[in-house]
């Protein structure tokens, strides 16, 4: 069965947190305190998802996303096409990770979600009506194993986690 791919909102916010506050005096040099406390705050704030009618929910941790959908497609023994444009990340996120240099896509995003639906578009109205403002459709299950990225006209493989 073929699923679409929701991403139930910004990626990388407890990952980023973590290392924003170890390397708050490296932030401190090159951002304002006030953009850095609002990336902080964002990064700290959790809700509740909502029940959803779905195959697999999937909390994205340590890994990031990257590894939340290489571990689903193994689990729903499935492939994958994900635009990397739909995965919502913060700008701040994105930021504050090349100022660390740090992938944002990798690290752990603990409160969101990868939700494996049979209509995505659906899902992303009710998340969003539940809060998830920032709730996206990514992209889709396949039939084959391929796990893709599509970033622009660039296919890449999805790499197993720990081996990227």
């Amino acid at each position: 069965m073929i699923y679409d791919i929701v991403v139930s909102g910004p990626v990388g916010l407890a990952g980023m947190l973590a290392l924003a506050q170890n390397s708050r005096a490296v932030l401190d040099e090159r951002y304002s305190t006030h953009y850095i406390d609002k990336a902080l705050k964002a990064a700290d704030e959790t809700m509740m998802l909502p029940q959803l009618k779905a195959e697999l929910i999937y909390e994205i941790r340590e890994g990031g996303i990257y590894a939340a959908l290489w571990e689903t497609a193994q689990e729903l023994h499935c492939g994958l096409r994900v635009s990397l444009y739909d995965i919502p990340v913060r700008q701040d996120t994105i930021e504050i990770c090349n100022t660390l240099d740090a992938d944002p896509y990798t690290l752990d995003s603990k409160g969101q979600y990868l939700i494996y639906v049979q209509n995505g578009l659906s899902a992303v109205e009710e998340l969003k009506a539940s809060g998830f403002r920032d709730a996206a459709l990514a992209g889709h299950s396949t039939a084959d194993k391929k796990r893709l990225i599509i970033y622009g006209d660039v296919e890449r493989f999805l790499t197993p986690p720990g081996r990227g």
